[in-house]
């Protein structure tokens, strides 16, 4: 995420973390103001995403709003360094006819995931 930050500013995209959300307000407060925000929601799936406990609480809120607002394409899943698709949290698979996704690996260029992503935080 840290490599991550610094390619989606480039590209005016404003990255929101964790530690971002919540300012003195409740947690599920947070997260539906951020994604209210939103355009898009990258969600970065790795071993540690799975290990987060409120990334369900993220994702099922993320997909509440892109359901209630008929947005295709609204959520994207980053899947790092050849994470396996069945460990996905069954929300991110219930969906996944309806969501964007690729795989980035260690051993990709800064410039190959700048082009993916460029391809789908452009302005609509």
């Amino acid at each position: 995420t840290k490599t991550l930050y610094p390619i989606l500013e480039s590209l005016n995209v404003k990255p929101c973390l964790d530690e971002d959300i919540y300012g003195g307000r409740t947690i599920l407060e947070g997260i539906v103001n951020r994604i209210n925000e939103c355009r898009k929601v990258l969600f970065v799936v790795s071993e540690s995403f799975l290990d987060i406990g409120q990334s369900s609480i993220e994702v099922r809120t993320a997909i509440t709003h892109a359901v209630h607002n008929q947005f295709q394409g609204y959520i994207v899943v980053l899947i790092k360094d050849g994470f396996p698709l069945e460990r996905l949290p069954d929300e991110l698979k219930n969906i996944w006819w309806c969501i964007e996704y690729f795989g980035w690996s260690e051993e990709e260029q800064n410039e190959v995931i700048l082009k993916k992503l460029t391809d789908i935080f452009k302005p609509e």
